[in-house]
């Protein structure tokens, strides 16, 4: 029975290495790994999973910004978009290396959009991941925090803040100092639905008349 020949000159995909070292460190035979992604040497993966312990994800990435197939990396639309890639990169290194195994669980690599989802564009973070921009979504939805919950919280903060007022404060001053005592930055028009939802209704001060003098008649 002749061998199946193998092509050394064929390349894969970055997605694809990934995809093979984490089922590999998984626990996953290299054979059951080669039958499932297609890939033709086994051999590889063990080249992969060594160059991934090493250096992380970067290690299918050159430091030319070219995929260590040789073939063009994710296109940017400019410098700044590059930049930002290379930042967050920098960052998911770290997280790799702090992980037992060196890999990253599907679980940690939502958590480290969410985390970083205000400080980077979901695109550039969805580059760095196998997380599809729908799946995020799906994730992100099954593990929001519920309305309900949030506007508990910040009902709380609101009452505070209320009360401490002697109930004369409005939607701009709770605004202001909850941004002030709590760093909660909060939209107006959510102050405002909390207010009405849980019937808070600012008193407006008694103004303080000073009384008119009287005028002074003086008899000759």
């Amino acid at each position: 029975m002749q061998s199946k020949r193998i092509n050394r000159n064929f390349t894969y995909s970055p997605k694809l290495k990934l995809q093979a070292v984490k089922r590999y460190l998984n626990g996953q035979s290299c054979s059951s790994i080669c039958e499932q992604l297609k890939i033709q040497d086994p051999k590889r993966i063990y080249v992969w999973t060594k160059a991934y312990q090493d250096k992380g994800e970067l290690a299918f990435i050159d430091q030319r910004g070219k995929q260590a197939t040789g073939r063009p990396k994710t296109k940017f639309m400019s410098l700044e978009e590059e930049v930002e890639y290379l930042r967050a990169q920098n960052l998911l290194l770290k997280k790799v290396h702090r992980e037992k195994k060196g890999v990253l669980t599907k679980q940690a690599e939502f958590e480290f959009i969410h985390e970083y989802s205000k400080d980077f564009s979901l695109s550039v973070l969805f580059k760095l991941t196998s997380v599809s921009r729908a799946g995020y979504y799906k994730w992100k939805k099954s593990h929001s925090t519920p309305q309900v919950n949030r506007d508990e919280e910040l009902y709380r903060l609101i009452l505070d803040v209320f009360n401490e007022s002697n109930r004369t404060y409005g939607v701009k001053r709770i605004k202001q100092a909850l941004l002030n005592q709590y760093g909660w930055i909060v939209n107006h028009k959510c102050i405002r639905r909390i207010m009405h939802k849980y019937h808070l209704v600012c008193v407006l001060p008694k103004p303080k008349f000073k009384r008119r003098p009287q005028p002074h008649w003086e008899y000759l």
